[in-house]
Order: C-alpha cells, then structure tokens, then sequence
C-alpha cells in the first residue's frame, strides 16, 4: 500500500459549493477505489493524504495533480504503508479556521493567514501536527504506550474528530444551498445533491479530486 502527501494553492477562490462539488465527486470514487485519507483546507491552501493500493493511489495523484482548480502542487512524502492510517474515512475533511490552531498545542502560536504552501515547504513538522490528530486512534505511537483510561479519551476525540468532519460537510452543503437560493439558482441537481449529503451523515464521508 501507498501513502502520499502532497500541498497545493487554489487558482481561484474556492466558493462552499466548489468545495462541495469535490465533495460529491468523491463519493463516487473513493469508495470505490478504496482510497483513504484526510484533506485539509484553509486559507486557499491544500494538505491531503491520500493512501491505498499503489497503482490507483498513482493514478489518483496524477489526476489531481493536474485538476484546474490549484496549482503549486508539490508532494511532501511518499512511503510505502502496511497498514492505513486514516481508516475511519473515505476522505476525511476539515476547513481550517483560527479556533483550529488553539486546538492544537503546538499550533498555537499560529495563525490562518500563515498557512501557505511556501510556508508549509518550509515547516513540515506542522503539516504533521495538523494530520496527526485525524489519524486512527491505533496508530498513534503515543495512544499505544498510554494507560487504558486515556485510551478510551483517545477514542472519544477520534469520534468528536469524525463528527467534526460530518459537520463541516453538513455545513458546506447548508452554504451552497443558501448561495444557490439567495441567486435564484437552484434546480433538482442541488436538491438531489443535498439530500443525498443529509443521507449519508451517519456514515463515511469522503473528498477526493
């Protein structure tokens, strides 16, 4: 198995229902593909880890690689993985903002405006610590060696981080449906999209390009 990591800028600003459209494309592909991983969004800035078989993890970082929607596309690592580290997602996604700093105790002497891909070049050690935290509970070096109550608060933080994830694209979807309405602009597609989010939300979510 492969596991690659890469950072990218968007070319344009990307809307709530930009970042949705990624969202439904996705949900027809990953589970598909069995493609695992986390994106992470923020300030016009990509980090995405993405990880499964070699070949279509390859052929999936190519694709993205070259999707009109970013540039300055650049791959931070690639390893080969014996097992996957981001299991409790399809892709999982978050959209950063100030409060997710002062969540992360390394983190906190920054802020959103500093996430660039220049600077993220230049400081891998907190891509590392924005991923980390939406990694499986088993695979964290830490949570493996920690008393078993601590275990169980380790568990508890990777469900609140799924929810986080199933949130954000609830409220991605309330965004685009809002701006769609608001423009006059709303036909079955967005109505079918939205329900089929709002359906899906107690199960695995997933973004991919």
């Amino acid at each position: 198995m492969l596991r690659i990591t890469y950072i990218s800028s968007e070319s344009f600003k990307l809307s709530p229902d930009d970042l949705l459209s990624i969202l439904w494309k996705c949900n027809e592909n990953n589970p598909r593909l069995g493609i695992t991983g986390m994106l992470i969004y923020g300030n016009g800035t990509f980090i995405q880890s993405i990880e499964g078989e070699e070949e279509i993890v390859k052929n999936t970082i190519l694709r993205i690689s070259s999707d009109a929607r970013h540039k300055d596309f650049k791959i931070l690592s690639e390893e080969i993985a014996e097992q996957r580290l981001y299991d409790e997602f399809n892709m999982g996604f978050e959209r950063l903002s100030e409060e997710s700093f002062s969540k992360i105790s390394s983190l906190k002497s920054l802020g959103l405006k500093q996430i660039n891909s220049q600077f993220l070049i230049k400081n891998a050690q907190v891509v590392e610590d924005l991923l980390q935290r939406h990694r499986s509970t088993h695979w964290n070096p830490l949570i493996q060696e920690i008393e078993a109550r601590d275990g169980v608060i380790a568990e508890i933080q990777a469900k609140l981080s799924k929810s986080m994830y199933q949130n954000e694209v609830l409220r991605l979807a309330l965004e685009s449906l809002t701006s769609h309405i608001e423009a006059n602009t709303v036909d079955e597609f967005h109505l079918k999209r939205s329900r089929s989010i709002l359906s899906s939300y107690g199960g695995q979510q997933c973004l991919s390009h």
